[in-house]
């Protein structure tokens, strides 16, 4: 609520990463919370935003279907064999594939 209340883009930012920071804190957040979280608490604002919005696309890809799907699947696309996932989860589709490629491609350094 407070958030949707923030009159300006810095006090929104303010407020998501204090929430991701509470969630950090009960070791419930991803490495992507913690990167972004540990820069915005160390005061460097705009290294902050930049990882988010770095990490952002891959997050939303991982999210596209019912887990543990994406996660499995990125997992393969990143070199390592997990296995498709147990019955009645299928395997992900190609367009899944094909997000979580072009999200994970961005991540690698060129």
């Amino acid at each position: 609520i407070v958030c949707i209340a923030a009159r300006h883009v810095g006090q929104a930012l303010q407020c998501v990463f204090q929430l991701r920071f509470r969630i950090i804190q009960r070791g419930t957040a991803g490495i992507g919370d913690g990167i972004a979280a540990a820069a915005f608490l160390a005061g460097d604002h705009a290294t902050a935003l930049a990882l988010h919005e770095r990490l952002l696309p891959l997050c939303k890809a991982l999210f596209l279907t019912t887990n543990p799907i994406p996660v499995k699947a990125a997992l393969e696309l990143s070199g390592w064999p997990v296995g498709a996932p147990r019955l009645p989860l299928v395997s992900a589709s190609s367009d899944v594939r094909e997000r979580l490629t072009t999200a994970l491609a961005a991540l690698r350094p060129t």
